[in-house]
């Protein structure tokens, strides 16, 4: 996940302003998990116990970083999602496949038709529609 193309196109000091504004929200957030671990602290001592302090540090911590956690995967299955989920990203997977070396070229072509055969099943279209793109592929092959 990069930064997008506009950010690049800002001038200098906007960009400086990004990593101050940056900085102070990564420093409340480490004060947000020094205030946990300092409650944890204070109420282990006020009960006398030192086990109880850290179980609830430990969990304070996790209340605080959960809602973090979630969307760091959430957004990075949506991420890997985008470019796997539907026929370009399989045709995509299988020519990296091929190319590793660890399909051979009939496994290859049977996977892509079957592939092909889904995707026509899906959107409803009949041979018809794809027998002009299964002929235009195979003389694309023939000519490499």
């Amino acid at each position: 996940m990069g930064l997008p193309s506009w950010f690049h196109e800002q001038p200098p000091w906007a960009a400086g302003l990004s990593g101050l504004l940056g900085l102070l929200v990564a420093l409340t957030g480490l004060s947000m998990l020094l205030g946990v671990v300092f409650a944890a602290v204070a109420v282990g001592n006020e009960l006398g116990s030192v086990a109880i302090g850290i179980v609830v540090g430990v969990v304070g911590l996790a209340v605080v970083l959960a809602p973090f956690v979630v969307a760091a995967i959430v957004l990075s299955r949506d991420e890997r999602g985008r470019s796997d989920v539907g026929p370009d990203g399989e045709v995509a997977a299988l020519r990296e496949r091929y190319l590793a070396g660890e399909l051979d070229e009939e496994t290859l072509e049977r996977r892509l038709d079957a592939l092909l055969d889904e995707t026509e099943q899906e959107t409803g279209l009949g041979d018809s529609a794809a027998a002009p793109s299964r002929d235009r592929t195979a003389s694309e092959e023939q000519d490499q």
